[in-house]
C-alpha cells in the first residue's frame, strides 16, 4: 500500500484546530496566564506554520521544473486559491453585513466597511488565503530572477514594519514613526497582510524546500528558536499589541524549524488518510467561521462552539469529499 511522509499533514490538521480553538475562544474559561500561555505558544503558531507550509509545497513544485514554468506555476497556485476566497468571503460578507444592520449601522456604513475589508482584511480568517495570493505574486519576479535571498532581505524588513503595528507597537510610542504607523492602521486596519507578513514566510517556506539539513541540525536549531520563541512571549506579556498581538519575530525562526523537522520525520501513515488530512486542514478552516457565526447565536458556551463548529466542518468536508456533491469537494480541498 502506498505511504507517504505524513507528518506535515498531521502538523497542519493539529493546528487547523488550534485556529478554531483560538476563534472560539476556547481557553478564555481558563485563568488569563493559561488562556496567553496556551494561545501564543501553541494557537498563534498556526497562521505562521500554515504560511511556510504552503510556501515549502509550491517550492517542491519549484524544485522539479525549470525558471521558464515558474509563472505557470505560481498562476496556478494563485488561481486555486483565488475561488475558495471569492466564494467564502461572499459567504462571510453576507453573514457580516446582517450582523451589521441587526445592530443599527447604516447601509452606507456596511458598504464601506465591506470594501475596506475586501481590499485589506478579508473577514472569515480569509486574509490568509489573500495574502498567500499576494505574496506568491509579489515573490515571482524574485523567483525568476534567482533572487530569493534578496527577497527575504526585503521580506524580514516589511516584516518589521507589521511588528511595529502589532505587538511591537510600544517601540515607536511618541516618536514620529507612531504617526506613521497609525496613520496606516487608520486606514488599513492590520499589517497582516500579503505584504507585510505572507511575502516573508512564504518566502521561507519556498527556501525550506531548497534545504536539505541533517536532522540533528535541524532539531538543534529548533531547540534555539523555541527557546527564543518562549522568552519573546515572556517579554510581551505585560504589551499593549495595536492590533491582536498575533505577530512575533520568532515567528520566522520557529516556524520554518518546525516545518523541517516534520519534513524529515519518518512518520508514515496510509497515503489516502494524508491526503484526506491535508484537505480537512483546508476545507475546515475555510468552513469554521461561517459555521461559527451561526453557531454563536446559539450558544454562550465555548466548549460547545469549539465541539459544534469542529464537528459541522469536520461533517461537511466528509460528505463533500465522498459524494461530491455540487462539487463543493473543490472548494475545499
Amino acid at each position: 500500500m502506498k505511504q507517504t511522509n505524513s507528518a506535515i499533514d498531521v502538523g497542519k490538521i493539529f493546528f487547523c484546530i488550534c485556529i478554531i480553538a483560538l476563534h472560539t475562544g476556547l481557553f478564555m474559561s481558563c485563568s488569563a496566564s493559561t488562556n496567553y500561555y496556551i494561545t501564543k505558544i501553541v494557537l498563534r503558531l498556526a497562521v505562521p506554520f500554515f504560511f511556510v507550509a504552503s510556501g515549502y509545497f509550491l517550492g517542491k513544485k519549484l524544485c522539479k521544473i525549470g525558471i521558464s514554468e515558474y509563472q505557470t506555476v505560481i498562476l496556478n497556485y494563485c488561481r486555486r486559491l483565488l475561488i475558495p476566497l471569492l466564494v467564502f468571503e461572499a459567504i462571510n460578507f453576507m453573514e457580516s453585513c446582517i450582523f451589521n444592520y441587526l445592530n443599527g449601522s447604516s447601509l452606507g456604513d456596511i458598504f464601506m466597511k465591506t470594501v475596506k475589508a475586501a481590499i485589506f482584511y478579508p473577514p472569515g480568517a480569509l486574509w490568509f488565503i489573500q495574502a498567500c495570493i499576494v505574496a506568491a505574486m509579489l515573490l515571482l519576479p524574485f523567483l525568476k530572477g534567482k533572487r530569493l535571498g534578496l527577497a527575504l532581505v526585503i521580506g524580514f524588513i516589511l516584516y518589521l514594519f507589521g511588528l511595529l503595528c502589532n505587538n511591537y507597537h510600544f517601540l515607536v510610542e511618541d516618536t514620529v514613526m507612531q504617526r506613521v504607523v497609525d496613520f496606516y492602521m487608520d486606514y488599513c486596519r492590520t499589517a497582516r497582510n500579503g505584504l507585510f507578513v505572507g511575502f516573508l514566510l512564504i518566502g521561507l517556506g519556498i527556501k525550506c524546500a531548497q534545504i536539505e539539513w541533517k536532522e540533528s541540525r535541524v532539531i538543534k536549531y529548533l531547540i534555539i528558536a523555541g527557546g527564543i520563541y518562549v522568552l519573546e512571549i515572556l517579554f510581551l506579556r505585560n504589551k499593549i499589541p495595536a492590533d491582536d498581538g498575533a505577530l512575533l519575530i520568532s515567528h520566522i525562526l520557529i516556524a520554518p524549524m518546525l516545518l523541517l523537522m516534520l519534513s524529515q520525520s519518518k512518520y508514515t501513515i496510509n497515503y489516502k488518510l494524508s491526503i484526506l488530512l491535508r484537505n480537512l486542514s483546508t476545507g475546515m478552516y475555510l468552513l469554521h467561521k461561517p459555521i461559527l457565526f451561526l453557531v454563536a447565536i446559539g450558544t454562550g458556551s465555548v466548549i460547545l462552539r469549539f465541539s459544534i463548529t469542529t464537528i459541522i466542518a469536520l461533517g461537511i468536508c466528509l460528505f463533500a469529499y465522498k459524494t461530491k456533491f455540487l462539487r463543493i469537494d473543490k472548494l475545499l480541498k
